[in-house]
């Protein structure tokens, strides 16, 4: 991977982590003043808090929860661009630092030949793979040959379809209804004013930022591990399909039942994913 490409996403994991301190040392003190968690109903949500803590405090939380939505669409991103390595992204802009040791970049991913002599691996390669091409069973790559990152691709595009969505319809019932931005600065009053079919776009917008996140993480994961082809990738494609589908039922008709029977499709092929990638990275 290229530390360059993987230095902003650091930063940024870094500040959601101070965001969370940050919300912490606010929130905690302001729920003293309120009577203290000692209060609070069973199955309490964060939610319940708007209109409790005054709406300063309550803003570090919103951010928070924002560094948890549409960054995970930045995270993946930036790790598939960085598993590409010494590919065509890097070209122009010298990331990978050519010319390393007197050679070409060194590509980021080797791929494990099927023939390869695994006895020969841990003697002969660490010397000979920058030197060549194919050595010892060893391919070097430019770019992971990974089949499952195409989905992966396809909904992080599709979430920001969503997004665009969402504000083309949102802005415009806005100003209709005479809503200052300033004035959504609790959604919550957003869902009591707005039209309900506006609204949808937006739930689902949120929607792409939950159990998608995981589906992510282990296509990255398969495709690093070498097993991003074949059913695993069918598989996410599968995933990737109900889940626009599921997009468009909630967006439109909004229909509960179709809604849930979409979501549990999806939720079995992620399953079977994650499956999938367990066997693999605990067998190793």
């Amino acid at each position: 991977m290229l530390a360059q490409m993987l230095a902003p996403a650091a930063v940024l994991v870094a500040w959601s982590i101070v965001v969370l301190f940050w919300m912490a040392f606010t929130r905690l003190p302001a729920l003293g003043k309120a009577g203290g968690l000692g209060e609070a109903k069973p199955g309490g949500r964060g939610q319940d808090l708007e209109g409790v803590l005054p709406d300063r405090i309550n803003w570090k939380a919103h951010n928070y929860a924002h560094l948890m939505e549409q960054p995970t669409l930045f995270y993946a991103a930036t790790v598939i661009i960085a598993l590409m390595g010494a590919g065509a992204a890097d070209r122009p802009f010298d990331l990978a630092g050519h010319r390393q040791c007197g050679e070409d970049p060194l590509p980021a991913v080797h791929r494990l030949d099927r023939g390869a002599d695994l006895s020969r691996l841990s003697r002969a390669c660490a010397d000979a793979v920058p030197r060549s091409r194919t050595r010892c069973g060893l391919t070097e790559t430019s770019m992971i040959q990974s089949q499952i990152l195409q989905p992966v691709v396809v909904l992080l595009a599709w979430t920001m379809i969503m997004w665009l969505w969402m504000y083309a319809t949102r802005i415009p019932a806005m100003s209709e209804a005479g809503i200052e931005p300033n004035d959504a600065r609790r959604t919550k009053a957003l869902d009591e004013t707005l039209p309900a079919n506006v609204q949808w776009k937006a739930h689902n917008y949120n929607h792409l930022h939950e159990a998608p996140t995981v589906f992510y993480a282990v296509a990255l994961v398969l495709a690093m591990i070498g097993l991003g082809d074949g059913m695993n990738a069918l598989i996410a494609w599968i995933y990737v399909g109900l889940r626009i589908i599921h997009s468009l039922v909630q967006a439109t008709a909004n229909v509960v039942m179709v809604r849930f029977v979409l979501y549990a499709l999806s939720s079995v092929a992620l399953i079977a994913l994650v499956f999938n990638a367990a066997s693999a990275v605990f067998a190793a």
